[in-house]
């Protein structure tokens, strides 16, 4: 009698109808895998976020403002190298006005850039004339803030410097005393008294 060998039987029947199942339908088991793949693809990239108008304008506002700053830096360098001669000409008008701070600034645009040694002379000039012309104006304003307290009486909190230059002027004696974190002096002049404490005006006796 023969033997029968179910289990055997079984599986190669089983594979049998898998390969079956699978040659009949092998084009869309592939048609299949292809879309899970790329709807895998898909699902992975990174999602793009619409810009937003106040970032749009935001960046439309610095774009204008780089053109802008282009274009300054452009015009700068042309007037001074290849207009630097008519910029010469305005300087120097404004120097015969006596007017030097003007032409400083007019030139100070091209201090740092590579300009002619025309250019450079005339900007050491202008540099020169400003300075004294600040020297002079500073004097000036000196003279005229002295002028000013002769004419004034004093005011608690003046210093003794500040006095001097005021309209009582120099005292005619000076009565001083020292505690242990304190100098008082005692201005004394015709009409009246002035007490100072370290330095500073406290009292005024008339």
């Amino acid at each position: 009698m023969p033997i029968r060998h179910e289990g055997v039987f079984s599986l190669s029947n089983s594979s049998y109808s898998v390969g079956k199942f699978l040659g009949r339908n092998w084009l869309g088991l592939l048609v299949a895998a292809c879309f899970f793949a790329l709807w895998g693809y898909l699902d992975s990239r990174p999602v793009e976020q619409p810009t937003s108008p106040v970032t749009a304008q935001k960046q439309g506002t610095q774009d204008i403002q780089a053109a802008k700053e282009k274009r300054d830096e452009e015009e700068r360098l042309r007037r001074c190298t290849t207009e630097s001669a008519a910029l010469r000409a305005e300087a120097k008008a404004l120097m015969k006005a006596k007017d030097p701070q003007k032409a400083f600034e007019l030139l100070a645009p091209c201090r740092n850039l590579p300009i002619d040694q025309d250019t450079t002379k005339l900007i050491t000039e202008v540099l020169t004339a400003t300075r004294a012309n600040d020297e002079i104006r500073i004097k000036r304003e000196a003279l005229a803030e002295k002028s000013r307290r002769k004419k004034e009486g004093v005011s608690i909190g003046m210093t003794q410097q500040e006095v001097l230059d005021s309209s009582w002027g120099r005292p005619q004696r000076i009565n001083k005393t020292t505690s242990a974190n304190y100098q008082h002096e005692q201005w004394v002049y015709d009409g009246g008294y002035l007490y100072f404490e370290s330095g500073i005006l406290k009292t005024i006796q008339h």
